[in-house]
């Protein structure tokens, strides 16, 4: 909610319609702030996840719990709690700005921008994941989110252009914020 509502501070009234001239960048800075929650709110969610339930996986991986049926659980958790979280944002967002027009594939653009942010903040939460099986203890975590975070808001392509070299394009694959960002635009 809060997310939500620190996007509506973004100057404008058009929202994601046709942009005015007192906030040319309304629509941009808002699907900024989308992405960059997506990506925060995924990541927050997942990246203690694995680290703490270590000892608790290891004892019942002796018992025959497979890794396969762990890993498809939080995958299925974790779908669930970001399609919940993602929901709220862009509902709070658009109660307050003017959503998008007519969509490309579905016929609502609202709706294809949803399914966008929550894709996004589902493959965050898999990157939270990913750093929470790497890392040694949860002191390690939050260093470790903020650069996931921060990587995620600067790959994105929203800020800075990622699609002139070469080497930027490499690197803003790896991250779901960039897809995010190149989808819901």
């Amino acid at each position: 909610v809060l997310l939500g509502l620190l996007a509506l501070l973004v100057q404008g009234s058009a929202g994601f319609g046709k942009a005015q001239a007192d906030a040319l960048t309304e629509a941009n800075q808002l699907l900024v702030l989308l992405i960059l929650g997506a990506s925060f709110m995924g990541s927050a969610l997942s990246v203690r996840e694995i680290i703490s339930e270590r000892a608790i996986y290891q004892r019942e991986s002796a018992v025959g719990l497979g890794s396969g049926q762990y890993v498809a659980s939080k995958l299925v958790l974790f779908g669930v709690e970001t399609l919940i979280q993602s929901v709220i944002l862009l509902a709070v967002l658009l109660l307050g700005k003017p959503g998008p027009g007519a969509g490309t594939i579905f016929g609502s653009g609202a709706f294809e921008l949803g399914l966008v942010v929550w894709l996004t903040t589902w493959t965050s939460a898999m990157l939270g994941l990913l750093v929470s099986s790497l890392v040694r203890s949860t002191e390690q975590t939050m260093p470790a989110l903020v650069v996931l975070v921060m990587s995620q808001f600067v790959m994105s392509g929203g800020m800075i252009a990622v699609s002139e070299n070469v080497l930027h394009q490499g690197l803003a694959a790896m991250f779901g914020g960039r897809w995010g960002f190149a989808a819901a635009a």
